[in-house]
């Protein structure tokens, strides 16, 4: 046996003198050891994830807050609530938490929903006074600590919408035995998905959509290892063990992180639950990176997230049907290497050919415009679009694009060319959802104007 091995051993050294005196050998040597780290690296990092995470989740940040030693009245839970208008009695209740900013976002929430036979079962709650009576024909509830402007994420009025959230929810779950789907207001429902998740809840408690890493790779290989959920779309059965589990989340945000997601992810693998879940096939529910990025072309898709997409422009556009690209442009080779024509790139904007938005305001109290402002209404926007004719063109027409001005000025008039554009995108907006199209541009101009006169408010405020 020794004998053996000492031979083994021999015929490995003398192998590794032979690649040492070949420069072929040793460059082939070092790339084959530099894929090998690369491999192991890779490998050792996912087993840490999935270590840290699933097969003990005890090492994620926070995790300790999940645990029943920290939540009360552990027993079985009563109805304490009065909703008016009353939850509805369907055997579904698909709710979603709005505010002024995202009244358009609801509305187009709405339309989908109804267009797929979900209407009887929609609920909204509002986070601010005054949202309700935009929706005069579904059920909206007022919430109580209505004066959250959660808009943007990581902010803290949007940190307390997310609190206020998951409170709801739990206030909501004794009081009824549907079952519930939790929707964010940008889900587009493209066919209806109930009868197939009332399938994944008779082996299941909870289901969620999956979340994106962003990186299409990574997210194909990840999902065998570490499924990451998305808190935006979830579909539940009420239990005693639900409002344990929503409230060990609630907790997790309260002495932790606001982030329900984040919440949702460590306090499901928490030891102390029992909770069947899984996440939902990403070809029938993708979320905005893999629909929008990676499989715009899916037609099996029943209801589509339209996360990842940080403009209200964007998610305005593909609800249009129009693929749309945040600052697009920049990247590119030679001379535009550090240019962004664009603002938003709309690829299939008018008989195939791409449209390159550039979005600017202007006031007319500037010194440069001033003089002519009081003469011509809309002369500042006028001038505005010139100059950005003067600066894309060039750029645009290299690209195969269509250069379009939106320019607006700091008081709300708009110019010809973003009346023009909004013109058509409601058109196709009405077209899409079967809606008036005078409805379809009152709404897209409320929503235009509101967020001007709030980014005026901010402006002043940092002058202050």
């Amino acid at each position: 046996m020794q004998r053996k091995r000492f031979a083994m051993c021999s015929v490995g050294v003398n192998i590794l003198r032979c690649i040492s005196r070949c420069r072929r050998c040793r460059k082939k040597l070092l790339i084959i050891t530099t894929i090998a780290a690369a491999l192991i690296i890779i490998l050792l990092y996912s087993l840490g994830t999935s270590k840290e995470f699933r097969f003990n989740p005890s090492a994620a940040k926070g995790y300790h807050f999940c645990s029943p030693q920290f939540l009360e009245n552990q027993g079985p839970q009563q109805c304490q609530h009065t909703f008016d208008p009353p939850l509805p009695t369907s055997n579904t209740i698909i709710v979603t938490f709005i505010n002024k900013e995202w009244i358009p976002l609801a509305q187009n929430w709405i339309c989908s929903a109804e267009r797929v036979g979900l209407s009887n079962a929609l609920y909204l709650v509002a986070m601010e006074r005054n949202v309700c009576q935009h929706f005069p024909n579904t059920p909206c509830y007022q919430h109580p600590t209505a004066a959250i402007e959660g808009t943007y994420f990581g902010q803290p009025g949007y940190q307390q919408f997310m609190i206020e959230r998951t409170r709801f929810i739990l206030s909501m779950l004794p009081c009824t035995k549907s079952h519930v789907l939790l929707s964010d207001t940008d889900i587009v429902f493209k066919k209806n998905p109930i009868a197939l998740l009332d399938s994944e809840l008779v082996n299941h408690d909870i289901v969620f959509q999956e979340d994106s890493t962003g990186i299409y790779l990574m997210d194909s290989f990840v999902t065998y290892i570490f499924s990451y959920i998305c808190g935006g779309f979830v579909y539940l059965k009420p239990s005693n063990e639900m409002v344990n589990f929503y409230r060990s989340v609630l907790t997790y945000q309260l002495n932790w992180n606001w982030n329900d997601q984040a919440g949702l992810n460590i306090c499901i693998r928490h030891r102390s639950r029992s909770l069947r879940w899984k996440t939902l096939d990403k070809t029938l529910f993708p979320n905005g990176k893999e629909f929008f990025h990676f499989h715009p072309d899916n037609m099996m898709a029943l209801a589509v997230h339209a996360n990842f997409m940080p403009r209200t422009a964007d998610k305005t556009c593909h609800r249009a049907c129009i693929s749309a690209k945040a600052e697009a442009g920049s990247g590119l080779g030679h001379e535009l290497r550090n240019t962004r024509p664009a603002d938003i790139l709309a690829s299939n904007w008018l008989c195939g050919k791409p449209a390159a938005f550039d979005l600017t305001v202007v006031s007319p109290l500037n010194p440069t415009f001033i003089s002519e402002a009081g003469r011509t209404a809309g002369s500042a926007a006028v001038a505005a679009e010139l100059r950005k004719h003067s600066a894309n063109d060039a750029k645009c027409s290299e690209l195969g694009w269509t250069c379009i001005p939106l320019v607006a000025e700091s008081y709300g008039a708009w110019g010809s060319e973003a009346v023009q554009a909004f013109s058509r995108l409601a058109s196709y907006l009405a077209t899409r959802t079967n809606s008036p199209k005078s409805k379809v541009v009152c709404s897209l101009y409320g929503r235009l104007n509101l967020t001007l006169v709030r980014a005026n408010a901010r402006a002043l405020l940092l002058r202050c």
